[in-house]
Formats: C-alpha cells, structure tokens, sequence
C-alpha cells in the first residue's frame, strides 16, 4: 500500500492501491508462473540439480495454473522453452533436460525482454503472472552496467500491473544482492532471496507459491474527509 500524509479535503476521494487481495468466495485464481533460468558458464556442475528442482515444482501447481520456461545466457543469447503449459503438459521433464547444461555469460535484459513477450501472448488467458528469476552471476554485456540495469528495469515496469510478484533468487556470492532486489521491488509481492543451496530453489518457490494463492491485484477507494491519511 502507498503510505502517503496530507489533509484531505471534503468529498476528495483518496485512489489508494491496495497490493494484495485474498479472495473469499473460495473461487481459486489461477496463475502464470514464469521460471527465467540462468544457463551462463557460471552454472557449470550446478545446472543439472537446478533443472531438478525446478522439474518438483511442476507437482505443485494448481490444475487451472500456466507454467511457461525461459533460460538466457549471453547478449541475445536464450529461448522460451515453453509457454502456456500446464502441469499435465506432456514431455515437460524432456524438455527441462535439453537446457541442463550451460553457455555464455550472463545478460539480464534479454530474457525480460522474453517474459514480457509470454506475458502479451497470453495474458488473455491468464492476466496473473509469478516471475521467478534464479541467477549466480552479474550482468556481462558489451554495455554498460548502467545500461543493461535501466533495461532490466524498463522491461519489469512495461508488464508490472500483470506481475503480482517478480521474485529473484541469488545463488552463491557473486551475484549483484542490491540489483535483484531493485527488480523485485518493482513488482507488488516481489522478493529477493540468497540460496546457500541449488537445491533450494524448490521450496524458495513453493514457498512463494502458497504466499500469493488467491491474491490479486486491485484498486480500492477511499472516502476521507476532513481527515489526514498517514
């Protein structure tokens, strides 16, 4: 919720948004989740047991819910490997283990770029999307780190009013700690997390997972007159 101070004049509404909703009617809203994983060098001996983890979450999704995978290495340099899917979506495991190895270096942007792409295709579908970034590294781009962070950014900013949470997990200790919380913080319930072990990646996620079931984003007036709002 926007904290904000200041009288307010009689009969002035107050546009206040309200960051997440539980809805009560028992109604379950379904969710996007998009995995962005990174395949940089970097990876190398890690990227096999990452694939596994991610593979367990698949079992915790929600029959209604959409599952879409992108990886990312080098400047220009990913792919969505799948988009839509949902967890009874056949040879997803095989599809998974064609990217369990690893390539390049490590560009942030392009892959975002990527994921507002799954997000405009089918957000008719499904307009509630849960990012979930896993990185060991920084940027390695041919411009600069300024550069490459506004791009990150930008792109996060286009399609946040879709994304209830953009959360990011560093792994290790070369990643950039005050980067990835700047991109989560753009989203309404995103968080960044520090992962001392690939194989927590699973209940990073589901953590995440049962946080956000049945929360939506909405706006909600608010009628104060004569009143401050703190």
């Amino acid at each position: 919720m926007k904290i904000l101070k200041g009288s307010i004049n009689d009969k002035e509404i107050l546009k206040v948004i309200i960051k997440p909703k539980t809805i009560t009617n028992g109604e379950y809203q379904p969710k996007h989740h998009i995995h962005i994983l990174d395949r940089s060098g970097s990876m190398s001996g890690e990227i096999e047991n990452l694939i596994k983890d991610v593979k367990k979450t698949i079992g915790l999704l929600n029959e209604k819910d959409l599952l879409s995978v992108i990886w990312f290495a080098s400047e220009n340099q990913g792919k969505i490997l799948l988009q839509g899917a949902n967890k009874n979506t056949p040879n997803i495991d095989k599809l998974l283990d064609s990217i369990a190895s690893t390539v390049g270096c490590t560009c942030f942007s392009y892959p975002l770029s990527l994921m507002n792409q799954v997000i405009e295709e089918t957000k008719v579908l499904c307009p509630i999307f849960n990012i979930t970034l896993f990185t060991d590294g920084e940027p390695v781009v041919n411009w600069s780190i300024e550069k490459e962070e506004n791009m990150c950014f930008d792109n996060i900013n286009k399609s946040k009013e879709n994304i209830i949470a953009f959360n990011s997990i560093g792994y290790g200790s070369s990643y950039n700690d005050k980067f990835l919380k700047k991109l989560s913080s753009l989203s309404a319930m995103g968080r960044q997390f520090h992962a001392k072990e690939i194989g927590e990646y699973k209940n990073i996620w589901n953590n995440n997972y049962n946080m956000i079931t049945n929360c939506v984003l909405h706006n909600m007036k608010i009628e104060a007159p004569n009143s401050d709002i703190i």
